[in-house]
């Protein structure tokens, strides 16, 4: 059995990015940062290593021996992806330019940050667990028999029915068997479609800030700005960009469009411009919002979006009901 302090803090967005949005100014896993409450505007400051964005267990393959348990956590995501990622976007973040291998480095890191927050994880689970009931593929293999009987053979499909029916579970289905599909899936795919993009990078004007989030990687369709989602990135949809925060200082916009390139080093965007993109890290947040310091243009944002999400119910069933 896994140790305890084995799968305690795994975190939903790591250090190595939280850090930059230190509160106390120590840009390590040792520093702090603020964290908003996206349902109450509560503000509390945590350690970035031991408390921010953190889920006991959410990655450990429960069902694996205990030298493969913690292979998402430690070797795919600790070891390789975020270890790879590190300089480069410390060299992202400071304005340097960054070479081809940064950019792989960093759009596999977008792309697993895209893949790795609580609420994509907990999502994935709750559709495979209404796949995945016992009664619904019974209903499947029933509607498949003949398929199944020439793939399989007979007896392996009334063997299979009655396994079901035995014991509740479906062959081969398991939590972690369903997590590593997910990152084997996508990953690499995703990783692709962010490095294909123009990355633009944006500075915050003297006197604002950057915020993130605890779902730090988001896409929006330009020509629909209501249209959000965690992982929408299509060749085909010139009209999607790739929204991230990479600091208090800078915020990385990646477009299909040609034209959308890197700006100016020293250029920097209007105080509306940084509030138009602190909104859209605000909408997309799960349940927190990661901020360097104090902000009332935060709790503004985040009560503005509570009441946007209570009225816009109310004005539907108006307009059913007239």
């Amino acid at each position: 059995m896994a140790k305890q302090n084995e799968t305690e803090n795994q975190h939903t967005v790591p250090a190595v990015f939280l850090k930059a949005f230190a509160s106390d100014g120590n840009l390590t896993r040792k520093g702090k940062i603020l964290q908003y409450s996206r349902e109450t505007s509560n503000c509390k400051e945590l350690s970035i290593g031991k408390q921010a964005s953190t889920q006991d267990g959410i990655y450990t393959l429960q069902d694996h021996p205990e030298k493969t348990r913690m292979f998402l956590e430690t070797t795919l995501f600790a070891n390789k992806i975020e270890n790879d990622a590190g300089a480069p976007l410390s060299k992202l973040r400071s304005g340097q330019p960054v070479s081809g291998d940064d950019r792989v480095a960093i759009s596999a890191f977008f792309a697993l940050q895209c893949l790795r927050t609580k609420a994509r994880i907990e999502d994935v689970h709750a559709q495979d667990a209404e796949l995945f009931k016992p009664e619904n593929m019974i209903r499947y293999v029933q509607l498949n028999r003949e398929k199944l009987n020439n793939l399989q053979g007979r007896d392996a499909v009334d063997e299979e029915i009655s396994r079901i029916r035995n014991t509740g579970e479906v062959a081969g289905r398991s939590r972690s068997r369903r997590l590593l599909e997910l990152f084997n899936s996508n990953l690499g795919g995703l990783t692709e479609c962010i490095w294909s993009l123009n990355w633009r990078v944006e500075r915050a004007s003297k006197g604002t800030a950057f915020v993130t989030s605890d779902n730090p990687v988001f896409v929006r369709h330009r020509s629909r700005p209501l249209k959000l989602a965690h992982v929408c990135l299509d060749p085909e949809d010139s009209d999607v960009e790739l929204y991230v925060a990479i600091s208090p200082e800078r915020f990385l916009i990646g477009s299909w469009n040609p034209e959308s390139g890197s700006t100016h080093p020293k250029a920097t965007i209007s105080h509306t411009r940084v509030e138009h993109l602190n909104r859209l890290t605000v909408v997309m947040a799960d349940q927190f919002v990661f901020a360097s310091k104090r902000c009332k243009q935060v709790e503004r944002l985040l009560a503005q979006e509570r009441n946007s999400r209570v009225q816009w119910p109310d004005l539907v069933s108006a307009l059913l009901s007239g």
